[in-house]
């Protein structure tokens, strides 16, 4: 509801005026008067300084002190509008239309615990008005209260101007309690309110809701599948001499060399279920397999432990399991949540048939990794999440082709970290992350210790287009390695600073298909910079589709 509950404000606040809440009471001064004069007319900033004028003549002037927070109210300062209201508040608690005005600044200042408890003193003093129902039931969705905000939106369907709205967020409230028939039917209903931002959200979502309750007849849990295909550019991909030295056997592959342009192709296939229990548990599920392959003719590859883009074709594999219990402590949200993960990758899938004599120098190894991953999400209200977790990763080496002593090495990983999101203007989100990460893997050059910092921000623009912006802070120190400078001036123990930024849109097409392009671009500092300090700049163009 990212417009929609400004847009309904102004109305709900015209309609306090036409009932007489604005008040000018049975006495009221000139300049309390002169502002209901000039509110009436438009002229909000004047009407501001009248009022601010009767109050400051007579700090009890309850009437003044009201119209000046519905005002300011009006005009979008709601935290100064707050201020006066709570000065109105202690000076007469009960004075008739504050819970209403009040609770208005509150669900503009996202603030939906306070702002329930406000509206719920409006619809006591005032039933039959469906305007302050709404706006209850909406603080209470907003502040993950769904079972109590079933019964204002119901009253609030009652009038024709909200009935879209209201029944919008009564689908969302019995779909976050379970109750997937409900949330279609008021889904239905909201569909029909194409005047609304809501109806019109209701009638986009209607068709995947009715997919997806098809889709429930046949199986008794939710699912997914997504398929993604898309292309990559990148700067990065080390140009191979034509008499390849001696290291291309190895991880060290091409370190150092002269860096070419290159492409990629590549295909994702994923699928996914969820089973849920009763009392909050549920068990998920989700496998996917990924393949990229150049369609260019390099005659490079890039070393795997360097670049997730590599210069030769990569396959893998990856099946996680999930349990997760949505529960409760007071008004906390509290998610545990136990996951469990397998991947396994190799590469150079296709050998010599796809690059011809440059195959001879990939380094041909499978990788397995196994993840255990517990982890804790703590929400105060819908709005923001805290998740912490610590994952425990066991890497293996298998045999490798070119390089029969990379087989059977190994690596312990472990990783503790902390993920902080943040939802505002209801489908606009913000996420920073922290983690330390410790990697104690056979060989003494791949054992490292360093912290990462990371930020997301994603903002909806008119429910088609996504626009996302981030940016990570990866500092490494491999206190074990050295490292003989090609100038021959010794060796250095490594330590790297990566900087990672990105940016782009995402395009909505209809409820299944998204196109994404983003631009990436990478910084590597480290003190081995013959070997490692490098500049990559990545283009990214991906299509999905999900069933």
């Amino acid at each position: 509801m990212k417009k929609a509950i400004p847009a309904l404000l102004v109305p709900l606040l015209l309609a306090a005026l036409s009932r007489g809440a604005f008040a000018q009471g049975a006495d009221p001064d000139v300049s309390n008067y002169y502002g209901v004069v000039s509110y009436r007319s438009g002229d909000l900033f004047g009407a501001i300084a009248h009022f601010q004028r009767a109050v400051a003549g007579n700090p009890q002037n309850r009437d003044a002190m009201f119209n000046l927070g519905v005002a300011l109210s009006e005009t979008g300062d709601c935290v100064e509008a707050e201020r006066v209201f709570r000065r109105l508040e202690a000076v007469d608690p009960a004075f008739r239309g504050l819970g209403l005005e009040l609770g208005n600044c509150l669900v503009r200042l996202a603030r939906h615990d306070d702002a329930a408890r406000q509206l719920a003193k409006a619809v006591a003093e005032d039933p039959a008005y469906p305007g302050s129902s709404f706006l209850l039931g909406y603080a209470l969705v907003s502040a993950g209260k769904f079972a109590e905000a079933v019964q204002p939106l119901g009253v609030a369907t009652a009038a024709p101007s909200l009935s879209g709205p209201a029944n919008y967020y009564l689908s969302l409230a019995h779909e976050k309690l379970g109750d997937r028939g409900k949330a279609l039917t008021y889904l239905r209903l909201a569909s029909q309110s194409t005047a609304t931002e809501e109806g019109r959200r209701a009638a986009a979502e209607l068709q995947a809701a009715e997919a997806r309750a098809a889709a429930g007849r046949k199986w008794p849990f939710p699912w997914g599948i997504l398929v993604q295909t898309g292309a990559a550019f990148d700067s990065n991909v080390p140009s191979l001499p034509d008499a390849a030295p001696p290291q291309v056997a190895g991880f060290s592959v091409s370190e150092g060399a002269a860096s070419q342009w290159g492409a990629r192709g590549e295909l994702y296939v994923s699928g996914n279920a969820e089973y849920p229990f009763s009392g909050g548990h549920s068990v998920a599920a989700m496998a996917g397999w990924y393949m990229n392959h150049h369609f260019l003719p390099f005659e490079a590859i890039t070393p795997r432990a360097e670049f997730d883009a590599n210069g030769y074709d990569l396959m893998l594999y990856h099946l996680n399991l999930a349990y997760r219990y949505r529960g409760k402590v007071k008004d906390v949200r509290v998610v545990p949540a136990l996951e469990l993960g397998l991947l396994d990758s190799y590469t150079d899938a296709f050998g010599g048939a796809v690059h011809g004599d440059a195959a001879a120098y990939g380094p041909h190894h499978l990788i397995t990794d196994f993840d255990l991953v517990p982890g804790v999400a703590v929400s105060f209200h819908r709005r923001e999440s805290t998740r912490l977790y610590y994952r425990f990763r066991v890497e293996g080496y298998h045999p490798s082709v070119v390089d029969p002593a990379v087989a059977g090495r190994g690596a312990l990983n472990h990783q503790i970290g902390i993920e902080q999101n943040v939802v505002f203007f209801d489908k606009d989100t913000f996420a920073l992350r922290f983690a330390y990460e410790n990697n104690a893997a056979d060989g003494t050059q791949w054992s490292y210790g360093g912290i990462l910092l990371g930020a997301d921000l994603r903002v909806t623009a008119f429910d088609v287009i996504e626009l996302r912006a981030g940016g990570e802070l990866f500092k490494r120190d491999f206190s074990d390695s050295s490292y003989a400078m090609t100038d021959g001036s010794g060796s250095k123990e490594r330590a790297d600073l990566r900087l990672t930024g990105h940016a782009g849109p995402e395009f909505l097409l209809g409820s299944r298909v998204r196109l994404e392009l983003k631009y990436v671009v990478i910084k590597n500092f480290s003190d081995v910079e013959d070997r490692f300090d490098y500049l990559r700049h990545m283009g990214l163009l991906r299509v999905g589709v999900s069933i």
